[in-house]
């Protein structure tokens, strides 16, 4: 059986002595010896090819998801561009760290502008809800939050303790309304009960 010329190959001929894959090769490259750029290759090239100033942002060109991120096929997995660009040109991510875009830029990939933190330091530092809630030093009435807790939310004692001092008035107020209530019955209890006891008396007879 004829195989491919090129040495070390070994596999079976396919056109112009060389097998299926070295001819491809010849036919699109040019050469039969071609190698292809590793994935770390192509994204360098990708990435570098327009952004050397480190303090800018490098917008990845390539495809990204649905809130903004880049996104490449790095190892075999589909992963953010941001996190393959770090492990190439920094080094591999801690465990159990995640990267934070310090220029709030999610399609930005250059890593003078990532830093790896932990998942609870990353949303913190986000816009969500919870985020701007721990930023949140006074509350909406100017008073000083403090570190007690309720319903797993910081509170402003001066607030709370007005609350409660509302909540004890109005209780208040509840039961002063209800004991006027039960005097008003009793009374008209009693009246009833006494134009019944007249009723009756005028009905006995003399």
């Amino acid at each position: 059986m004829r195989i491919c010329s090129i040495e070390g190959c070994g596999k079976k001929h396919k056109g112009h002595g060389y097998c299926n894959k070295h001819w491809l090769r010849l036919r699109i490259h040019g050469d039969p010896t071609y190698k292809p750029p590793t994935i770390h290759s192509r994204i360098i090239r990708k990435v570098l090819s327009e952004n050397q100033d480190p303090n800018v942002c490098w917008v990845w060109p390539g495809a990204t998801n649905g809130i903004g991120y880049g996104m490449v096929g790095f190892n075999g997995k589909n992963m953010g561009a941001h996190r393959a660009v770090y492990r190439i040109l920094v080094g591999p991510i801690p465990e159990g760290f995640t990267l934070d875009h310090l220029c709030r830029n999610p399609i930005c990939v250059n890593p003078h502008h990532l830093e790896p933190v932990s998942m609870r330091d990353n949303i913190l530092r986000g816009v969500s809800p919870a985020a701007k809630q721990a930023r949140q030093t006074h509350c909406k009435r100017g008073h000083e939050l403090t570190d007690r807790r309720r319903r797993g939310k910081r509170q402003c004692l001066l607030c709370v303790n007005e609350l409660e001092r509302e909540r004890y008035k109005n209780d208040e107020a509840y039961r002063e309304k209800e004991k006027a209530s039960a005097i008003i019955r009793g009374q008209k209890r009693r009246r009833i009960k006494h134009e019944h006891s007249i009723g009756a008396s005028q009905d006995r007879p003399s």
